[in-house]
């Protein structure tokens, strides 16, 4: 599940949020408890609450801790995105990680940012997006988005549509 993969620390982090407060849109379709569709685990779901600012809490809830996250749906052209911030305990700085909504219904399914497809393109055209490389050794693409709110929603509409974008979709279910 993507909420997951955003947990172990994948996504392309981003300084600046991927949505403005116009762009903002809530479903109450998504409030409620989601599982992974290929799985019948019942002890790993995904609760999304409403919050304020037409906003989401979400806990993803696992067997040995719970991750918290504040999330916004928005909408670019007729795509609807979630940018989801980690609710951090000290000194961490959150940064805005981006989810393409594919689907709400009956199935959730979302994609991440393709880490791999972005260090390619940044690799050829370094000003494509702003951004800065933060090598740490760690194996992950060390990207960290450095580009505003309205840099980042332009690098969207222009890469939306394309296939290699955006990482296989991840499919949630109500049980």
């Amino acid at each position: 599940m993507a909420m997951a993969l955003i947990a172990a620390g994948c996504g392309l982090p981003s300084v600046y949020p991927f949505y403005t407060y116009k762009d903002v849109v809530f479903e109450p379709v998504l409030v409620g408890v989601w599982f992974e569709a290929k799985t019948n685990a019942d002890d790993h779901g995904t609760a999304f609450e409403k919050s304020e600012d037409n906003g989401y809490t979400i806990r993803e809830m696992k067997s040995s801790d719970t991750n918290v996250y504040t999330a916004h749906l928005f909408r670019l052209k007729n795509q609807l995105f979630l940018d989801c911030v980690p609710q951090l305990d000290g000194q961490m700085i959150a940064a805005h990680l981006l989810l393409k909504v594919d689907q709400i219904q009956p199935t959730f399914k979302t994609a991440l940012l393709n880490e791999d497809w972005m260090e390619t393109l940044l690799k050829a055209h370094p000003d494509a997006l702003r951004h800065m490389v933060n090598d740490h050794g760690s194996g992950d693409s060390g990207i960290v988005l450095t580009a505003d709110t309205a840099e980042l929603q332009n690098f969207l509409r222009k890469y939306m549509d394309s296939k290699d974008a955006f990482s296989e979709p991840a499919e949630m279910k109500r049980r």
